[in-house]
């Protein structure tokens, strides 16, 4: 009986050894004065609050670590124009999480803003990433070799590269959903966003408008190499090249509005099943502060589409009351 004994005390000790110790919550301020410090002190599993601020750093994430701002409108990460602003590293799987900030004023080669390195898998959500800088490729966001990072629900504006000034993604497989990208300038291709070699990658229901490109390339999506899928986007108003550019591939563009590109809607492009050349009619008619559609828009008039677009019906005799973007996140939960 003594011997079961110690062999059944043996085991739950065993079990206790291998159970995660339960997830902690570091508050910045509070816990650190910074969010780095933060994010050094904590373990996988854990979450790093940061409250309302600006805070002028250049952070590293951690794998397993959650990073929570109180909202991009409150809580401001800025690079001080010297580095990259957020590094993702290679081991952040999808339990690593970027929320709730601003991100800005990086300044880098590749990645100004954001940087996922090689095998990341990280989430970025209800983000606001602008005016930052990369001298060669992903002014807003760089998406390195073999990476799978989710980017949704976030704006992207007001960033400026050679190649790809909102999103650059090379070699990689990222998922870019229901963000509004919106007035980037790439000296070269891919003023919005530009994909190379990326098969696998997928790009739904954004809404992309006002960047601008080189004259002959993609001001809006541009695309080498690789044919993501590609549904439910309003690629409007961007200047420079055709708004969605392919070469060496031929993707296919799924219940799409792409529309008033000076330079053309298309070139490489297969516009397929319930994509439309037609004016979305965005709230605002110009600029990126309101990119909501008329209650007459054909990005919410085709019931076999649904919604086109990463963002619903603001003006017009069905209008709905301005909704904030984790409200609007919460829908697709």
């Amino acid at each position: 009986m003594k011997k079961a004994s110690t062999v059944l005390l043996f085991g739950l000790l065993l079990l206790a050894a291998a159970w995660p110790a339960g997830a902690a919550t570091i508050f910045v301020p509070g816990s650190y004065n910074t969010i780095q410090k933060g994010i050094n002190a904590a373990r996988s599993g854990d979450i790093v609050q940061v409250g309302p601020g600006t805070y002028s750093e250049n952070i590293s994430l951690k794998a397993g670590v959650q990073l929570i701002g109180a909202g991009p409108e409150f809580t401001t990460i800025d690079g001080k124009g010297s580095y990259i602003t957020v590094f993702v590293p290679y081991n952040a799987t999808s339990s690593t999480r970027l929320e709730g900030f601003t991100v800005r004023n990086g300044s880098y080669q590749k990645g100004g803003g954001i940087y996922f390195q090689s095998g990341s898998t990280a989430v970025i959500s209800n983000c606001h990433i602008r005016q930052n800088r990369a001298s060669i490729r992903g002014g807003g966001i760089f998406v390195d070799n073999m990476a799978s990072p989710t980017i949704e629900f976030c704006r992207i504006t007001e960033n400026t590269a050679h190649e790809g000034a909102g999103i650059y993604a090379q070699t990689s497989t990222p998922v870019i959903r229901w963000n509004v990208i919106c007035g980037n300038q790439a000296t070269s291709f891919g003023g919005g966003i530009h994909l190379a070699f990326c098969t696998g990658a997928v790009v739904e229901q954004n809404t992309i408008a006002y960047n601008s490109c080189a004259p002959g390339y993609g001001s809006g999506i541009s695309l080498a190499g690789t044919s993501p899928a590609l549904r439910n986007n309003i690629v409007a108003f961007n200047t420079g090249g055709p708004g969605v550019w392919a070469q060496n591939c031929t993707p296919s563009d799924l219940c799409s509005i792409v529309w008033g590109n000076p330079a053309g809607n298309y070139h490489g492009v297969v516009q397929g099943q319930g994509s439309v050349s037609a004016d979305p009619l965005f709230c605002s008619p110009e600029g990126c502060d309101d990119l909501t559609v008329s209650g007459s828009s054909p990005a919410v008039s085709d019931p076999a589409c649904g919604l086109i677009g990463a963002l619903s019906i603001g003006c017009g005799e069905t209008a709905t009351e301005n909704t904030s973007w984790g409200a609007v996140k919460s829908m697709y939960r």
